[in-house]
């Protein structure tokens, strides 16, 4: 009997133990959803600046291209700790950002004359 109670001790600490680990690990993904979408706001206003000068828009692609992998690295690590809403606005952020560098590495290729 004590050898039972023992055990079934060990598992709720154990349970208390994952799902604290769990909470932390799906707190950490939304604050990082977040700072994707926080990024992507920045990238968005910075390339979107007409006639930016070569060296600012290399910045700035450079900046955006940072964003991109900061987001693919997200939805390939801890999409499973976000809900499908997050991963929604994830991946709208990560097309934001692709959509960004396309269009940025268009601009510099008018800057250079083709």
């Amino acid at each position: 009997m004590l050898a039972a109670l023992a055990g079934i001790l060990l598992f709720a600490i154990g349970a208390a133990w994952w799902s604290g680990r769990e909470s932390l690990r799906r707190a950490a993904a939304l604050k990082a959803v977040e700072q994707v979408e926080s990024t992507t706001t920045d990238a968005t206003a910075a390339l979107n600046v007409p006639g930016l000068p070569t060296a600012e828009l290399e910045r700035q692609l450079e900046f955006a291209k940072r964003a991109f992998a900061s987001a693919e690295s997200m939805i390939a690590t801890s999409s499973r700790y976000i809900r499908a809403d997050e991963q929604t606005r994830l991946q709208l952020a990560r097309a934001q950002l692709a959509y960004l560098l396309a269009a940025g590495h268009a601009q510099r290729a008018a800057h250079s004359g083709g």
